[in-house]
């Protein structure tokens, strides 16, 4: 455990994100809603990030302010392919989008799908391969750090 506990804040966006992935109300087969993730999950992950900080690796070179946690909840026993396969598609479609528009190139476009495909490897790998997933994250932070915003 760290020294000292860490002050750890939450952004709007964050809550936008949460709103956009889960839903108000649970799934039909059991899927958490928002506020199951808000009084399950989120204490616990703000907790950790408080306690443990200073052990967590850096996301970002040269931004020790910047931590990645990756760690097993307790909401759901198993995962849908369909929820995976939304996450992924969702984080293809906005890279699309950017590319499109001129607002990243070909390299950046490949940063943003490998990024996304990578996060939903890392949350649902067994504990074997999840340090890996969450290397491939951390190697893949300077160039999603280096993208036009």
């Amino acid at each position: 455990m760290s020294p000292l506990r860490r002050v750890v804040r939450t952004t709007y966006d964050f809550f936008e994100d949460l709103d956009r992935q889960l839903g108000r109300e649970r799934g039909p087969n059991g899927e958490p809603s928002t506020n199951d993730f808000q009084n399950i999950e989120l204490l616990r992950i703000v907790d950790l990030f408080a306690e443990e900080f200073d052990s967590l690796p850096a996301l970002l070179p040269d931004r020790e302010d910047y931590r990645v946690l990756i760690a097993a909840g307790t909401l759901v026993r198993a995962l849908t392919v369909v929820g995976l396969g939304k996450q992924i598609y969702a984080s293809y479609s906005a890279a699309m989008l950017h590319w499109a528009i001129g607002k990243i190139d070909d390299d950046g476009f490949l940063v943003l799908a490998r990024h996304g495909l990578v996060t939903v490897l890392a949350a649902t790998a067994t504990d074997l391969h999840r340090t890996g997933f969450r290397d491939e994250l951390i190697a893949l932070s300077p160039d999603l750090a280096a993208l036009p915003r």
